[in-house]
């Protein structure tokens, strides 16, 4: 059975219409602002989820690139070392050639040229590589050196600055080799 409203409540409920309406338009307006919330919520993790796995793949990419190409160098290095141990030292045109044919420009952008050098004992009085005697640079007795022999293409002027420099006169160079 209805309850029959007393004057003072019935008043009050012929007011709170306006009320009762803005509080839903209120709570409506909250509702929205929160499943928009977490709508933009789940669109940024899955946007980040996207960017990670795109990023993880861009990485993995640069990582194979970079083995692939540090692979190459290492294998040129090693065949470069065993040009130089074996029984006859390559010629300047052998060197030049052999780095050529390595086409560093195109397999390892930065790479301008390549250089060759052999450890020497310190313990000669001219010391030689081959039929060639050396003239190494800086200038001065160390138990040993590491004089570049052999470099290609060879800078403008001909390499005077390049070949016959020790890299183990330089602290830093030594420290690496």
């Amino acid at each position: 059975m209805a309850r029959a409203l007393a004057p003072a409540e019935h008043s009050r409920a012929q007011r709170d219409p306006g009320r009762r309406r803005a509080a839903l338009l209120w709570a409506l307006a909250l509702g929205l602002l929160l499943a928009t919330l977490a709508l933009w919520q789940a669109a940024r993790f899955h946007l980040l989820s996207v960017f990670e796995a795109d990023f993880e793949a861009d990485v993995t990419e640069l990582v194979a690139r970079a083995e692939d190409r540090l692979t190459r160098l290492a294998d040129s290095a090693r065949a470069a070392a065993s040009m130089a141990r074996g029984g006859d030292a390559p010629s300047a045109a052998g060197w030049a050639g052999y780095v050529d044919a390595l086409a560093l420009a195109r397999s390892s952008p930065g790479f301008s040229s390549m250089a060759l050098a052999v450890f020497v004992d310190g313990d000669h009085g001219s010391p030689a590589w081959g039929d060639e005697r050396l003239v190494i640079r800086p200038a001065g007795p160390r138990s040993r050196y590491l004089p570049v022999v052999r470099s290609a293409p060879l800078p403008a002027g001909g390499g005077a600055l390049v070949l016959g420099f020790d890299l183990l006169s330089d602290p830093a160079r030594a420290a690496a080799v």
